[in-house]
């Protein structure tokens, strides 16, 4: 995110340093520093994003050479623009507030910084959700933050839906310090009532799902969800598969794999029959199961993570959110990624 932001500040720090170079020594005798100005001379950033910080001597082309020093390198850090000493780039690495120093011989300002972020909570709230879990209970992880809540299940064996419990499901740490995950064992799933209506078909055809997801190794199955049948029947509909690819079954893409211990925002939007597949807020890949297929759920509920025989595993899940329509693709560009 950094370097691609960074890039579209190119033109203007280009600029910029034109402009300030000439504000330092066009056409003016060098003289003594007396001072800094700096603008600006306090910030407010969202996390990961970055903040240019421009400095000029005082008196106007005196004599100076700037070095910048973060107070706190994990909140923001900072570094000079390529050679030029009196432009700063500012990355926002985590929440919090610090202090942004540039000095030149005996004179230094400080700018505050301050680092905020917003939240997956505020993101999907701006967009309508439905349902959202976000497990940040350890002692209700069945609590939806949108929507109702899930119900855990424990399976009495394969082809079996089991009963509710909570048994194996714990809380674990999520993909970053501020936030929390489920794992979710073998042979165990979450019933999702999302209330949405079906379509002329008797089935829900259209919807949004995104899902926080990291798997502890490959070269095994993942279940993301079952909705052909609610008694656990028949096989998971939409997988994480050994070989890394995923999707919608008979639909699945390898155009960019899964990896193992990393975090993933997936998202998946079904609407008359397409699919489109996200990782962390790009589109990756675009198919066509059809209404009456394993992209189409019931009406009555979905299983998430639920597989009839085996095919699913120990994963850890940080966040769950429903739409019961296909968001575009900017809206999910703004949920970003992990």
């Amino acid at each position: 995110m950094y370097m691609k932001m960074k890039s579209k500040f190119l033109a203007g720090a280009v600029a910029v340093c034109l402009a300030l170079g000439c504000l330092s020594g066009c056409d003016e005798k060098s003289s003594s520093l007396e001072g800094i100005e700096v603008y600006p001379e306090s910030a407010r950033i969202n996390l990961g994003e970055i903040l240019r910080i421009e400095v000029a001597p005082v008196p106007r082309g005196a004599d100076a050479e700037f070095t910048w020093k973060s107070e706190n390198a994990e909140i923001a850090s900072v570094s000079n623009y390529a050679a030029v000493s009196f432009l700063g780039i500012v990355e926002a690495e985590d929440v919090g507030n610090t202090q942004i120093v540039i000095s030149s011989g005996n004179f230094s300002k400080t700018v505050p910084i301050e680092v905020y972020e917003v939240t997956l909570q505020e993101k999907i709230t701006a967009l309508g959700v439905k349902g959202a879990w976000l497990f940040e209970d350890a002692g209700n992880l069945e609590l939806a933050t949108a929507g109702q809540k899930l119900t855990a299940y424990k399976m009495d064996g394969n082809r079996s839906a089991g009963s509710p419990s909570l048994e194996g499901f714990a809380q674990v740490p999520g993909p970053t310090k501020r936030n929390h995950a489920v794992r979710v064992p073998k042979q165990s799933y979450f019933l999702c009532n999302h209330g949405f209506a079906a379509a002329g078909n008797g089935k829900v055809t259209e919807y949004t799902l995104l899902i926080d997801v990291k798997v502890p190794k490959l070269q095994q199955y993942y279940s993301i969800f079952e909705t052909d049948n609610l008694s656990l029947g028949s096989d998971g509909d939409f997988f994480i598969r050994p070989g890394a690819d995923w999707g919608i079954r008979g639909n699945y893409t390898d155009k960019t794999r899964f990896e193992a211990n990393k975090w993933f925002r997936m998202v998946v939007t079904v609407k008359g029959g397409k699919a489109k597949y996200y990782l962390n807020g790009k589109l990756i890949d675009e198919k066509e199961p059809g209404v009456d297929s394993h992209a189409s759920w019931l009406p009555e509920g979905v299983l998430l993570f639920a597989d009839e025989d085996g095919e699913d595993n120990e994963f850890d899940i940080a966040s769950v959110a429903i739409w019961d329509k296909a968001l575009g693709d900017g809206d999910i560009a703004t949920l970003g990624g992990l």
